[in-house]
């Protein structure tokens, strides 16, 4: 469910919004986005993006019984704002300030999920986070209005694909942690460079409160992928003086992200939910070339330079076993210097019994690529009869 700490009417919203409404006021039964499910007196929240409209749907929200905040809306059962997602990143903050939690943020181009999943693993049920990969401009406001009374610690992963994604956040959200992971040439087709990447991150520092924490994951590459998380989450748990439900150590990655799978007398190691060069190298450190082959498929969204990110990646694993698959790679593999890489176009291709049997002598077999990828599709092939 969501809701607003502190706020219970209509006329409460609007008067804190600085909005308008009229007709008689009526009590908020919690928030809505859903005009499918908005239910009599909820506040429905029509969100826009680039697919969809929840503003298409307001008069059957009214119809419903519900209250819709909008700048578009001319009925009783309105109020009305100048800008409706700036007005529920307000909503966001008043709930923050009202329940009385610590809000951790956390973004950076690789390692978000993993550092809040470790998190919440040690922090235990004092702990509220995003939901799935609710980390968008949208997931934002999701996790911390169903953030409830029972938690004491609110860690928020927030993503970005564009320059001004994060404006409003860096605007109205008061934090008492900022975690930046790391930041490397990801999203490439959207923000064009690097330097536009660095930037847009860093405006979550101005959501510090006075003698708030900035931990820079970018001063600790001097660390393992592993090792780096573990220390960002042990700096959080001190600095906050935190009590632990569960030690770090404990934390077992989950599936897509660094899940170790035994089987057949070796390991899978499951990378398959995304990938780009900067955390194929990261997370690939703790892994010898010696025991370890490496089955990678496409890294998206790199812009003018996927050929060449390729191209530099097979480079870089040349004294690797590496298979790939995927339209870029097959380009690539024709400019590569390693003379240890091998193709395959699809599942019919896919040379299962060549890595079961590389499995049976005990060695690590290493999945990573994007999302549409699906490299996962793969492993699912080794691991089924």
């Amino acid at each position: 469910m969501y809701y607003v700490a502190g706020l219970k009417s209509k006329n409460e919203y609007a008067e804190f919004l600085q909005g308008k409404t009229t007709g008689k006021d009526i009590v908020i039964d919690g928030i809505s986005f859903d005009s499918r499910t908005v239910k009599k007196n909820q506040l429905f929240v029509p969100l826009e993006g680039k697919s969809f409209s929840g503003f298409s749907f307001i008069d059957e929200a009214i119809k419903k019984g519900a209250v819709v905040l909008s700048n578009k809306c001319h009925s009783e059962n309105c109020i009305q704002v100048e800008d409706v997602y700036s007005s529920l990143v307000l909503l966001c903050q008043k709930h923050i300030e009202e329940l009385g939690v610590k809000l951790i943020l956390i973004t950076g181009s690789y390692g978000k999920t993993t550092i809040k999943d470790m998190l919440r693993h040690s922090i235990g049920s004092a702990c509220h986070t995003n939901k799935l990969n609710e980390n968008n401009e949208f997931g934002i406001p999701f996790t911390i209005l169903s953030c409830d009374a029972h938690s004491d610690y609110l860690v928020v992963e927030c993503g970005a694909r564009n320059v001004g994604d994060f404006d409003l956040l860096a605007e109205h959200l008061k934090s008492d942690v900022f975690i930046l992971t790391d930041v490397a040439a990801v999203h490439l087709e959207t923000f064009k460079t690097i330097e536009n990447i660095e930037k847009t991150k860093l405006k979550l520092k101005k959501t510090l409160k006075e003698k708030s924490i900035f931990i820079d994951g970018r001063q600790l590459n001097y660390l393992n992928y592993q090792e780096k998380n573990n220390h960002i989450v042990e700096s959080v748990i001190n600095k906050l003086n935190i009590s632990k439900e569960r030690e770090i150590n404990s934390y077992q990655p989950s599936q897509g992200r660094g899940k170790i799978i035994k089987t057949m007398g070796g390991s899978i190691i499951d990378q398959t939910y995304n990938s780009s060069p900067s955390t194929l190298i990261a997370t690939l450190i703790p892994y010898s070339n010696k025991n370890t082959s490496l089955i990678l498929g496409d890294m998206a969204e790199l812009g003018d330079s996927e050929l060449d990110e390729h191209i530099k990646v097979l480079d870089h694993f040349h004294d690797y076993k590496v298979w790939v698959t995927g339209p870029i790679f097959k380009q690539a593999i024709a400019k590569t210097k390693s003379k240890n890489v091998n193709y395959f176009e699809n599942e019919h291709e896919f040379p299962r019994a060549a890595f079961r049997l590389l499995l049976q002598n005990n060695e690590n077999l290493y999945f990573k690529g994007s999302r549409s990828s699906k490299m996962e599709r793969f492993i699912e092939l080794l691991l089924n009869d």
